[in-house]
């Protein structure tokens, strides 16, 4: 190659190079501004920017590290953005147009903090503002975030922020008055599960954060429950939500094949649909309707999981109604056995609470209400024949058959530290009625209970032969006026082996 056109390439590659350098030299303290500037007034903020650089390799574009973002200056909460890094591909031409125009920026460090809502004092003079008299000076095609974190704080200073932690979220033809595209994976970490959602966000709303809208669809897959202490089985759930940052509405429905309470009683399949409401301003959950099928009995519940402050998982309180389900349903899930104690209709209201705390649901859980029971039958052989030979004696007619089943089963129950307590236990047989209070002791599995047994026949009326003309002496004991007999009665011992049997201090000393 001849030298001349060597020395002219040498020379248009030094006055290129020269000509880069000062465009970049001018444009970066410019592009800057334009970036602060706009960030300012988009945000109604404060905004410090610690770097801002233009680079030509490997490809054109800017980097900057120590972004900070407060929303109207405000120190007494954390900032409303704070990034600790970002590259952004860009063209010259989109460096200089406005508005200014990035291609694909990657952030690290991303830190969202939304403030509680203000009242109009907060709101400024104006008493508000109008979003489009407040041009953009950004816009961004694609935005890519990893290890990012939102946080919507609460008003109350009593509750913790609502804090979700995002692997990887990356956002779509990002201007800050427009609406944006998103994709987001993160780790929920109670129950510990994967969640994949994608949706819409914005357009940003300046005056007050927590008012910008988001929408769209979740799945959240293989849910450990058992990172909850006392339950567990895998939870897989999908939905759709709706709202504002501050303030999202959830329906979806959620499957359980396994559910169990760990340490009591056997896996059960759980399935839920459920209208929800997370309010960032208290950090609590509110559950609108839950329709829930455990096994095959259904149920409808509505409460609250209640964030509190510096406490190991939240304050649950649900209020349960069952109208027509399965006792042996309840009783698999609550009871390790291979069988039910019974079966049955079961309807029942109550009462439920799962404090905070690191201890077994099953010893923290709370529950207190009134159920009722119809065509309930013993699973138990041994158990079903002594109440069949009850309702045979009771009658005075011993020598019959019998195929009785227990009716009119109903009572109040409160549970505490995994003990049962029953007031008012009351059911039916042919021929004889039970009356309870007591006890029973969920981890032990014994009885403590006492009550009455009223009887249509005679003590004597209750065998046949001498043991009848034995026991006429002692039948003005217990008589009663409106029945045969009315004698006390204790049950005792292990949900195997219950032992039911007269009440001898009672019964002698005429005693409640």
């Amino acid at each position: 190659m001849n030298r001349r056109v060597l020395l002219v390439l040498g020379i248009v590659v030094l006055i290129v190079t020269a000509a880069a350098g000062l465009v970049g030299w001018r444009l970066t303290p410019s592009l800057r501004d334009r970036v602060v500037a706009a960030l300012a007034d988009r945000f109604d903020s404060q905004v410090s920017l610690t770097s801002l650089r233009l680079t030509w390799s490997p490809r054109f574009g800017v980097i900057g590290e120590g972004l900070v973002i407060r929303h109207r200056g405000r120190t007494d909460v954390p900032p409303l953005i704070e990034l600790q890094h970002f590259a952004a591909d860009a063209s010259l031409g989109g460096l200089l147009a406005k508005p200014l125009r990035l291609t694909t920026v990657r952030v690290t460090g991303l830190r969202i903090n939304i403030p509680p809502h203000g009242g109009d004092e907060d709101r400024g003079s104006s008493g508000g503002s109008d979003d489009s008299r407040h041009g953009t000076d950004l816009t961004i095609e694609h935005l890519i975030a990893e290890d990012a974190t939102l946080s919507i704080l609460p008003k109350r200073a009593d509750k913790d922020p609502k804090v979700f932690q995002i692997h990887r979220v990356q956002l779509d033809s990002l201007g800050l008055r427009e609406q944006a595209s998103f994709e987001a994976t993160l780790t929920n970490p109670i129950p510990r599960g994967d969640i994949h959602a994608t949706g819409t966000i914005g357009p940003w709303t300046r005056d007050d954060p927590g008012e910008t809208p988001v929408a769209g669809q979740y799945t959240f897959s293989h849910a450990d429950l058992g990172t909850i202490h006392g339950i567990g089985g895998i939870l897989d759930s999908t939905g759709t939500f709706t709202g504002k940052l501050d303030r999202i509405e959830v329906a979806g429905d959620t499957r359980t094949p396994d559910f169990r309470i760990a340490k009591a009683g056997n896996p059960v399949p759980l399935q839920t649909k459920f209208q929800a409401i997370v309010d960032g301003t208290s950090g609590d959950t509110i559950l609108q309707r839950v329709e829930a099928t455990l096994q095959h009995s259904p149920m409808v519940c509505s409460g609250a999981i209640i964030d509190v402050k510096g406490a190991h998982g939240h304050d649950i309180k649900v209020h349960v109604t069952m109208d027509a389900g399965r006792i042996e349903d309840l009783l698999r899930l609550a009871v390790h056995a291979d069988q039910p104690l019974m079966t049955g209709i079961v309807a029942l209201q109550a009462d439920l609470e799962i404090p905070p705390g690191e201890q077994d649901v099953i010893d923290k859980l709370r529950l207190n209400g009134r159920f009722g029971l119809e065509q309930a039958r013993f699973s138990s052989i041994n158990v079903q024949q002594k109440i069949e030979e009850l309702s045979k004696r009771a009658r005075g007619k011993a020598d019959e058959p019998s195929d009785s089943v227990v009716s009119n089963l109903r009572g109040g129950f409160a549970l505490r530290e995994g003990v049962l307590h029953f007031s008012r236990l009351e059911f039916a047989v042919p021929g004889a009625a039970v009356h309870l209070n007591g006890t029973y002791a969920l981890r032990r599995e014994t009885f403590d209970l006492t009550g009455t047994l009223t009887l249509q026949a005679k003590v004597s009326e209750t065998v046949t032969g001498y043991k009848s003309l034995l026991l006429k002496v002692i039948d003005p004991l217990f008589k009663s006026k409106k029945a045969g007999a009315v004698i006390p009665i204790s049950v005792k011992g292990t949900r195997k082996d219950p032992k039911i049997g007269l009440d001898v201090k009672r019964a002698l000393t005429g005693g409640p």
